[in-house]
């Protein structure tokens, strides 16, 4: 069994509440004070912590920073939320324990996870980084159980084994209404993402669709500390302050052809990804320091927990849910 490293995974309350100003009205507070300097940089708008991407990872990562006491901005290129998670099929390969599985019988534990998602004998997990691994192993059953008390919905019926696993894990989210524009055509993505936004904005996040991330500021153009993002909104560039992070939470992995070629080298250009504009893939050239984030982990990655850069003082999230 692999060593639990102590100083992989920063504090989740550290990152969200270490220096946040929050008081009543919170919520407001992420649009202001507008047009702050720092340094040379013009700020339009100012929060704790900066998302990019409103999809399964972004929001519950938007959740738990207000849940911690952080003003938080949710920045996203399509003009509404979900990403890929919205066009899915709503199904959540979690276990370790959860309540579903304790309610049919179903006996796990995040060490089985563990031991399934590096089983050498399963293509798909063969690179799998296991320091990762190992910590979204340990996030299984929190996991299911936030999504469960951020409003998601699963069809109440035992879960069953998926990705060559040896126990019943995967459950299916419910569509979140009979409306399809509200659902896109009736997805059971939608019971996943549409849930945990009312969730994010009654708790005071805030959110910018239409503004696709141009950039990541930092002290210099390459190096130093981070301190917001820039996005683009109708052709003008809006900086937005980021007090205490920069979560990037784009996922979309599968559109990247160099990133996918990497286990396959036969997924070449020709192959699509379904569901634009939600699941369009946003460039990681704008994100060179981040390759860390390649766990090999499918189809889901990382769940509830926030993971820094070690050198570059980003962090990065990723909660996929499969097709």
């Amino acid at each position: 069994m692999a060593g639990k490293k102590k100083d992989f995974v920063v504090s989740r309350r550290d990152f969200f509440r270490k220096g946040a100003a929050v008081g009543a009205g919170a919520g407001l507070a992420a649009q202001a004070p507008a047009q702050v300097r720092t340094g040379r940089i013009r700020f339009d708008q100012v929060a704790d912590v900066v998302i990019v991407g409103a999809g399964a990872s972004g929001l519950p990562a938007a959740i738990m920073a207000r849940d911690h006491g952080a003003t938080v901005i949710v920045v996203d290129a399509n003009h509404d939320i979900g990403g890929h998670a919205m066009v899915s099929g709503g199904r959540v390969p979690l276990g370790g324990g959860t309540s579903l599985q304790k309610k049919y019988g179903i006996t796990d534990s995040a060490d089985r996870v563990y031991l399934d998602h590096t089983d050498h004998r399963n293509r798909e997990f063969r690179f799998g980084d296991r320091d990762l691994i190992r910590m979204w192993a340990d996030e299984n059953a929190p996991t299911f159980e936030f999504l469960i008390e951020n409003g998601v919905l699963f069809n109440d019926v035992p879960p069953t084994i998926v990705n060559g696993g040896t126990v019943p894990r995967l459950v299916v989210a419910k569509p979140f209404s009979d409306n399809l524009k509200e659902t896109i055509n009736g997805s059971p993505g939608s019971g996943l993402v549409r849930h945990l936004e009312a969730s994010a904005r009654a708790k005071g996040a805030s959110f910018l669709l239409r503004h696709k991330m141009k950039r990541i500021l930092r002290e210099s153009a390459s190096a130093g500390r981070v301190l917001g993002i820039t996005a683009t909104h109708d052709g003008k560039d809006l900086n937005i302050q980021a007090r205490r992070g920069v979560i990037v939470a784009t996922g979309g992995h599968t559109a990247n052809v160099e990133f996918r070629r990497m286990f396959d080298p036969r997924l070449t250009e020709e192959y699509q990804t379904a569901g634009e504009p939600w699941s369009r893939w946003r460039r990681a050239s704008l994100l060179p320091w981040t390759l860390e984030h390649r766990s090999g982990l499918h189809p889901m990655s990382l769940t509830r927990s926030v993971i820094p850069s070690r050198k570059q003082y980003i962090s990065v999230v990723d909660m996929a849910t499969a097709t």
